[in-house]
């Protein structure tokens, strides 16, 4: 695979499988020293001159054998597939929510090198492991220079706050008034418990709110406009802008219709979009929704 990938010529074949600077003494020119040394026809140094050249020659071709294994190591991780990779994401991910917290402790352990809060930015220096199964097949041989990839991942402290909230049911676009509140209410980091006691109602009827079960009453939503930082209803017609400046003002359509001048049919219709105010009338219900 070496040779293939540098683009050699292959003369010839040796397998190297098991070799080793044991079998130095297996060798016809070891025994033939060893003896003489044994029978006293050659002395210790000269011995040691013949001997230490050919132990060397093994020792280098063990190192090599051990090289050579690693860069076919490493060769074999260029070749894992995209395919393969994201598989075994896809599998980490659906075992994920399974799998215990020491497990998921010891995979983020394995994957991040370093964690890097800054001013504003948090930094994740992560490690692209192998293939499990190749991990622990070079775990009993040369996991000291297993070939990892690393690289990393940039992100703002408020995207990542974001994304974890999106868990707990937040919206970056909300669109009824039960969506607005939980997002709020998850981006202040408040209970049900404290933001209901803010808006003077009970938990249990603002969970309701959250949910879209029911419309607060008139009364509420002076406060609750003020809890959120906007209306968070449409503002596309008339009848739209009408029922935004009575909830502004916190008055049913009967306290609203006396204000200026009509009866209380008057308004439903007008926030119905069934019909229309005149205009000098319609300017002024609008000054009302000015915030």
């Amino acid at each position: 695979m070496v040779a293939t990938s540098r683009g050699w010529k292959v003369l010839e074949i040796y397998d190297l499988a098991g070799v080793s600077g044991k079998r130095v003494a297996d060798h016809p020119d070891a025994k033939r020293m060893l003896r003489l040394y044994l029978d006293g026809n050659i002395g210790a140094e000269d011995f040691k001159k013949f001997n230490q050249p050919l132990s060397d020659q093994w020792s280098q071709l063990d190192e090599e054998l051990a090289r050579l294994k690693a860069e076919i190591d490493v060769l074999k991780i260029d070749n894992l597939s995209s395919e393969q990779m994201v598989s075994e994401a896809i599998d980490l991910h659906a075992r994920w929510p399974k799998i215990s917290l020491e497990e998921k402790r010891h995979v983020a352990e394995l994957m991040v090198r370093s964690i890097i809060v800054g001013d504003g930015e948090i930094e994740f220096n992560l490690v692209q492991l192998p293939s499990y199964q190749e991990f622990t097949n070079w775990q009993n041989t040369y996991h000291a220079i297993l070939p990892f990839c690393f690289f990393t991942i940039r992100a703002t402290k408020t995207s990542l706050r974001i994304r974890n909230l999106r868990h707990k049911g937040f919206n970056i676009k909300p669109e009824t008034l039960g969506q607005h509140l939980r997002s709020k209410r998850l981006l202040l980091n408040l209970t049900q418990v404290q933001v209901a006691a803010n808006l003077g109602t009970i938990k249990e009827q603002y969970d309701r709110w959250e949910r879209d079960e029911v419309t607060p009453i008139a009364s509420h939503w002076p406060r609750l406009i003020r809890f959120l930082g906007r209306y968070p209803a449409p503002e596309c017609c008339p009848g739209d802008l009408i029922l935004k400046a009575r909830r502004m003002l916190g008055l049913s359509q009967d306290a609203f219709g006396r204000r200026i001048g009509v009866i209380a049919q008057r308004v439903r219709s007008w926030e119905h979009n069934e019909s229309e105010p005149p205009a000098v009338l319609l300017q002024k219900i609008l000054a009302f929704s000015i915030t």
